[in-house]
């Protein structure tokens, strides 16, 4: 209670400004659903907005030395930045995968190698149920996503940690320095797609405005060429488009017999009829000398 009282009210910071502590900012936030899974990288930048500067310095993949003495790796690390907190240092362990973290807790003294030198060491999850609480080490507190951050779901007990080697030191300025090159690398790369996409678009504009111009030139030509033949001014508009449509439609069928084939057709049929008509007046005339027969 006390801690908790502490943890809402803050720490004095420099020059006795207030600052909130570590986990203040989603301590009272619902944990994300489970069907909520984030990626390793997207635990990496819920880390680097809760303990950002200036009250924390953040450090990915922090060996126990370098070099030969490399020995084993926390994926993050952050120092506190202010004496009037502690000066703490704390220790990360991201765990994405069920399967990942029960290895890892089969043999939790792996992370000591590190550990020793963390005033507080922790499991991130990245999602609510890859570690269970149970499962915790003693010393080990566990972090869980909220819908937009992080939860401290155990709070990392304080430990005594040993004094920190001068190979630990040059660990955490490489990954100083390999943040920072990280980042001026994602910065470059970033930039160099952005020209690129942009070089890509701008290509691809300019051959569709091409084409575009090309098939507009060729329609133009066509309507010349069928406004001079026909007479019809298209330009001018048509009050009746169905009715030259249509006698296109003609002239179409026309060229290519099929009106011709049509017209022989019914012409065949009407004297096929008249033939019968001629054979019915003469039978009439026979059987009915007395009378006139007449068309009209």
């Amino acid at each position: 209670m006390l801690w908790g009282m502490r943890r809402r009210v803050g720490h004095a910071g420099e020059g006795g400004v207030m600052k909130p502590s570590f986990d203040a900012d989603d301590e009272s936030s619902a944990l994300a659903p489970t069907n909520l899974r984030l990626t390793a990288a997207e635990v990496a930048q819920r880390l680097r907005a809760r303990f950002k500067a200036p009250a924390y310095a953040l450090f990915l993949e922090v060996n126990e030395g370098t070099g030969r003495n490399a020995g084993r790796r926390a994926d993050a690390l952050a120092m506190n930045l202010y004496p009037s907190a502690g000066l703490e240092i704390h220790g990360f362990e991201i765990k994405v995968a069920r399967g990942d973290w029960l290895k890892e807790v089969e043999q939790p003294q792996k992370a000591s190698r590190v550990a020793r030198f963390c005033d507080r060491w922790w499991v991130v999850a990245g999602a609510t149920d890859v570690v269970k609480e149970a499962e915790l080490p003693a010393t080990w507190g566990l972090l869980a996503p909220t819908a937009t951050g992080l939860r401290a779901v155990r709070r990392a007990p304080r430990l005594k940690p040993q004094p920190v080697s001068r190979a630990f030191v040059a660990s955490l300025a490489r990954a100083m320095d390999t943040n920072s090159l990280l980042q001026q690398m994602v910065r470059q790369e970033r930039d160099a797609g952005y020209k690129q996409g942009y070089a890509r678009a701008q290509a691809d504009f300019e051959h569709r405005k091409t084409t575009a111009h090309r098939d507009f030139e060729r329609l133009q030509e066509t309507v010349k060429r069928f406004e001079e033949a026909s007479g019809v001014q298209v330009a001018d508009g048509w009050s009746r488009p169905e009715g030259i449509g249509a006698a296109v439609k003609l002239v179409m069928l026309m060229n290519n017999g099929d009106v011709l084939r049509y017209a022989e057709s019914a012409l065949h049929l009407l004297e096929g009829s008249t033939k019968h008509v001629h054979e019915a007046i003469q039978h009439l005339k026979k059987s009915t000398p007395s009378q006139e027969v007449s068309l009209s």
